[in-house]
């Protein structure tokens, strides 16, 4: 993660100095290449150039210079443009031959007042007054008689000269244009990837390998289409869109209410993802898909999981839902080697990969209000609203909220009904309901994510006062006690020494093992962002610090 939430860690220092690197890059390269035509046609000419330089050496500052033949090269201290001095160059020609003229007429004068001669006195055209900086005379008149001066070059060749910068540029742009169209660029394709627990797509139903076609009545090919569109759409009566969804013959029409909450609208999605694993880190460090064997490799393509064919990554989330507490056979197509090579036998391989269980503290929260509720869920059909309390399952405490959705989850599988107890304003009321078996899994990805239970359809906020501590766990060695309320928590990774001594040294470039830091209040995060997301990629032998307040 390698976050400090949301100040700015280590990790996101070095990533934001990247990309205003990049961008520094890109406009030094536009400026370079714009005076380097200057530079190659006044070569082209015979003209001599004094300097080339990157940025402006304001009062001679510079950052680095250097001379090669009869021209300065360097970077100033001003990184606003940059500039090709060439012998002669002045914008207006008119004023160095005056310059020449006045020159001149100060030579005479000096000469005849050391021989104790009256010098005319110089006319209006050619004034001397005081306060007048003294010219070089030798290096004026050589600016526009040298015939290697700018000034010294017929028309069409200084014309030549002047336009060679633009001109540079419009050949620079076509070539790299070029070049990235034969490369290709990558879009994402405007689909569904994950959805964020309560929120408007959520609400909606989307799932994992739905298609977006159309956005506001018009077409939509890429994500990016969908972020413009939604910021574009009408936030308050909601985004109209048609799904196609796999295996659904007729396309879906939805209309979204963007949430407002963030910097820009969002309708809780991410884009697709592909069915292969990341060529930086396929696996993470202890994980039950890091001890399979054979061993999983970046790059390594998903074709089977089970006797299930894998088209997209929505079948992979399909398969990873349906199965969560079986070992799973995953055939892989493998192409490249974990260096990166291609490997010596391509070819498809089959491993196991074990369940995943859940990193837990023993820390069992209090729940809170309901707030969404899926259409057409089990939840929606018993009558059950957002800002309903959740108080009793089948006449019994909830119990751990993080753990509810696993718990109906296994009820469901077994085709049972729940009796469900809501309180609202001070009423109570009671509702049975039939969970109905996921298909897909979810997970509160988002800062502000609440928790969800698939199996009903429903998303509620869970607090962060302490309601329970188990026997035996990790929280209550550390003292934690009920009533405590966490204000702030870090997920502190081993040293890389440890991860060394533990057997992952080839890996520890690919690991982030900064801090990271969340204060609920100052960075309004939410406790199932922190314990059911983030905890979960805590590497091994990470330890938790918790702040608690009584």
């Amino acid at each position: 993660m390698g976050l400090l939430l949301f100040g700015l860690s280590w990790g996101g220092f070095v990533e934001t100095a990247w990309y205003v690197a990049l961008v520094v890059f890109g406009l030094g390269m536009l400026i370079f290449v714009h005076e380097l035509g200057h530079f190659l046609v006044a070569k082209l000419c015979g003209v001599k150039v004094e300097k080339f330089y990157l940025g402006f050496d304001i009062a001679g500052l510079k950052l680095v210079k250097f001379v090669c033949g009869e021209t300065e090269y360097g970077v100033g201290i001003l990184p606003l443009g940059g500039y090709v001095k060439m012998l002669g160059q002045e914008d207006n020609p008119a004023r160095l031959r005056e310059e020449i003229e006045r020159a001149k007429l100060q030579e005479p004068r000096a000469e005849g007042s050391a021989a104790g001669v009256q010098a005319e006195a110089p006319g209006p055209e050619a004034p001397t007054g005081a306060g007048q900086p003294p010219v070089d005379l030798a290096q004026a008149e050589q600016a526009l008689f040298d015939p290697r001066s700018y000034l010294a070059q017929s028309v069409p060749e200084r014309m030549a000269i002047i336009s060679a910068g633009v001109v540079m540029n419009v050949l620079f742009a076509f070539l790299t244009g070029v070049l990235a169209y034969r490369l290709g660029v990558f879009q994402n394709a405007c689909g569904v990837g994950s959805v964020a627990p309560g929120e408007a797509a959520w609400q909606e139903g989307l799932k994992p390998g739905d298609e977006i076609v159309a956005i506001n009545g018009k077409p939509a090919h890429r994500f990016a289409d969908l972020q413009h569109q939604v910021s574009l759409g009408d936030i308050e009566h909601g985004v109209p869109m048609v799904i196609r969804r796999p295996g659904v013959p007729k396309p879906l029409t939805v209309t979204l209410a963007p949430d407002r909450r963030g910097l820009a609208p969002t309708i809780g999605i991410t884009s697709p993802f592909e069915p292969e694993l990341s060529r930086k880190l396929p696996s993470l460090p202890g994980s039950a898909a890091a001890k399979a064997q054979p061993r999983l490799l970046g790059g390594d393509k998903l074709v089977k999981i089970g006797d299930t064919v894998i088209a997209d990554y929505a079948d992979v989330h399909r398969q990873l839902a349906l199965h969560p507490e079986e070992p799973l056979t995953v055939t892989v197509e493998r192409l490249a080697t974990d260096g990166g090579t291609p490997a010596a036998k391509p070819g498809h391989i089959a491993t196991v990969v074990g369940p995943q269980p859940m990193l837990w503290l023993g820390i069992e929260m209090g729940i809170g209000p309901i707030v969404a509720v899926q259409d057409d869920s089990p939840a929606a059909s018993a009558g059950v609203e957002p800002d309903d309390l959740l108080v009793a399952i089948d006449g019994g405490p909830v119990g751990d909220p993080l753990t509810l959705a696993d718990r109906l989850r296994r009820v469901a599988e077994k085709g049972g009904r729940v009796e469900l107890a809501l309180q609202r304003a001070g009423q109570r009321r009671t509702v049975r309901v039939a969970p109905r078996r996921p298909e897909w899994y979810e997970t509160p990805f988002r800062e502000k994510s609440p928790m969800s239970v698939p199996a009903l359809g429903i998303a509620f906020e869970v607090s962060r006062r302490v309601e329970a501590v188990a026997s035996g766990s990790p929280a209550e060695a550390a003292g934690v006690r009920p009533g405590n309320v966490v204000t702030q928590a870090k997920i502190v990774p081993p040293s890389p020494e440890r991860l060394e001594a533990l057997g992952y040294g080839d890996q520890i470039e690919r690991l982030d093992t900064e801090v990271t830091a969340i204060d609920f209040e100052k960075h309004k995060v939410t406790w199932p962002f922190f314990a059911a997301y983030l905890l979960q990629f805590a590497l091994p032998e990470s330890r938790v610090e918790l702040t608690l307040a009584d």
